[in-house]
């Protein structure tokens, strides 16, 4: 049975993680972080966003090994995901928009978290 050291919060790219540290009884700690869930709905909504984005998306190579490129892509791809979820979910609290979008963009860039 693990034992809990300690338990806190961080935030990764406005995303609130849970973090636990345990110990196993093994060697090394144990470090186990919580993100919020999402559901089924939500997962839809998000797939059909992605479709969206990828529609408008003109990506070269050369943007995806260029730092400073990058960077603006994020804002780019941050800047259109909150257009969209402003549009298709009007009430959502600002808490849980920039939780799905930078799920989104990181899920669909590989960055970030």
């Amino acid at each position: 049975m693990a034992k809990i050291l300690k338990s806190y919060y961080i935030n990764i790219e406005k995303i609130h993680v849970h973090v636990t540290v345990a110990d196993t009884g093994d060697y090394t700690l144990q470090y186990r972080l919580t993100i919020p869930k999402i559901s089924s709905a939500t997962l839809a909504l998000l797939d059909q966003i992605k479709e969206d984005l990828l529609k408008e998306a003109k990506i070269s190579a050369e943007e995806m090994f260029d730092p400073n490129k990058i960077k603006n892509l994020i804002k780019e791809f941050e800047a259109k995901t909150q257009t969209i979820i402003d549009s298709k979910l009007p009430g959502v609290s600002e808490n849980v928009k920039q939780f799905l979008i930078h799920s989104l963009v990181n899920e669909m860039l590989g960055l970030g978290i």
